[in-house]
C-alpha cells in the first residue's frame, strides 16, 4: 500500500522508512529504478530508520518511490505540483 505525498515544487521531498534489521542494505527506487545519491539526492541511515531527501522538488520527481530491504518494502506515491 503506497503512502501518498503531495509536494509543492521547490520544497524538499523527505521520505522515511523504518526497517526491521538495522544492518540491512536498503535500496531506494523510483518507478522501479534504483536511485543513486547525487548533488540533489541525499540518502541517510540511522539505526533502523532510512531517509531519502530530494532538496528541491520538480514535477519530474513525481512517481512511486520505494524503500526496499530483504524483509521490508515500503512504497510512497509522490505528486509534485
Amino acid at each position: 500500500i503506497a503512502r501518498n505525498k503531495f509536494i509543492e515544487a521547490g520544497c524538499p521531498i523527505i521520505l522515511q522508512c523504518e526497517i526491521s534489521d538495522p544492518t540491512a542494505q536498503v535500496s531506494w527506487l523510483k518507478d522501479g529504478v534504483e536511485l543513486q545519491q547525487d548533488s540533489g539526492l541525499d540518502i541517510q541511515s540511522e539505526g533502523t530508520m532510512r531517509k531519502m531527501i530530494i532538496q528541491s522538488a520538480e514535477v519530474k520527481h513525481s512517481g512511486v518511490y520505494s524503500c526496499e530491504a530483504v524483509d521490508d518494502r515500503i512504497a510512497f506515491k509522490v505528486d509534485v505540483a
